[in-house]
């Protein structure tokens, strides 16, 4: 037996050992844990500065008819030259 057997047998062995010593084990979940599952009203001051724009907001209104693709320009200038053209 060459060296590449020699290799490529015990390659299968670690292999097939390492699979058995898997399945044999069972991964714990989190419901399993440590510490039992507890469920917390969110927190009111989570949203910060956010305000939710109406439907009404002429800056969420479509402007296109139907099912027409939009155009969405995103520009890191300070001047409202960098997306007019």
């Amino acid at each position: 037996m060459g060296l590449v057997s020699v290799c490529i047998i015990a390659l299968h062995l670690v292999l097939n050992l390492s699979l058995l010593s898997t399945s044999a084990s069972i991964i714990p979940t989190t419901l399993e844990g440590p510490f039992k599952p507890v469920t917390v009203p969110l927190d009111k001051s989570f949203r910060g500065n956010a305000v939710d724009l109406p439907d009404t907001d002429p800056r969420v209104l479509r402007i296109v008819q139907d099912f027409q693709p939009e155009q969405i320009s995103v520009s890191l200038s300070t001047t409202y030259r960098s997306v007019c053209y």
